[in-house]
């Protein structure tokens, strides 16, 4: 994949998350839920990796160990969420659609990570600036919540408990993966806050 393409590829998903935001039935000329963009979508989480970090990088915290278990913990959810719903998928009759919700879910994922980048620029300006982003971050969480239902809705099935189930989820697996990798660095020797 050239970079053109790369970048041509990011630039839809945007355009398609907006869409699907706003109800746009267009969104789905933003994604390409084939085998090779189902692939391609994981580098959605990968490329916002340096953006997580750099939002662990200006919290105020002791240390490099918080860094290191952001770093793992966003890792590991971008491939433990993936695989949670695939296993689900086949009992709740949602497989047709599994791929076009995972791509759309990678994909937020970068834009998310950025925006919440942007925010975090915020906290170097003191305990205002502080309390600005736990705001701005909460606004972005709820974001994260809601395209997971309205990618479950339009992608999983048009009920609401399956899509309930998959932002259930979404925060479950969530919160799974930074408790295994608090203790993954805990056990490596870097000592992290208690959370």
């Amino acid at each position: 994949m050239t970079a053109a393409a790369l970048t041509r590829e990011i630039a839809d998903a945007g355009v398609g998350l907006g869409r699907l935001v706003r109800y746009d039935p267009r969104w789905p000329e933003g994604f390409d839920p084939s085998a090779s963009g189902f692939l391609r979508s994981f580098l959605g989480p990968l490329i916002g990796l340096p953006f997580y970090l750099f939002v662990a990088s200006v919290l105020p915290t002791d240390g490099p160990g918080p860094m290191w278990s952001a770093g793992m913990s966003h890792v590991l959810n971008a491939v433990a969420y993936p695989v949670v719903v695939g296993l689900l998928a086949r009992p709740f009759a949602l497989g047709a659609g599994y791929a076009g919700f995972i791509v759309i879910v990678n994909w937020a994922s970068l834009f998310l990570n950025m925006g919440t980048a942007a925010a975090a620029l915020l906290v170097r300006l003191g305990e205002n600036g502080l309390a600005a982003f736990s705001y701005a971050w909460l606004c972005l969480f709820g974001m994260s919540l809601f395209i997971t239902w309205r990618a479950a809705r339009e992608t999983l099935s048009s009920e609401i408990p399956p899509a309930l189930l998959m932002v259930v989820l979404s925060v479950a697996v969530g919160v799974a993966s930074d408790q295994v990798s608090d203790k993954l660095v805990a056990w490596l020797g870097y000592v992290t806050p208690v959370r």
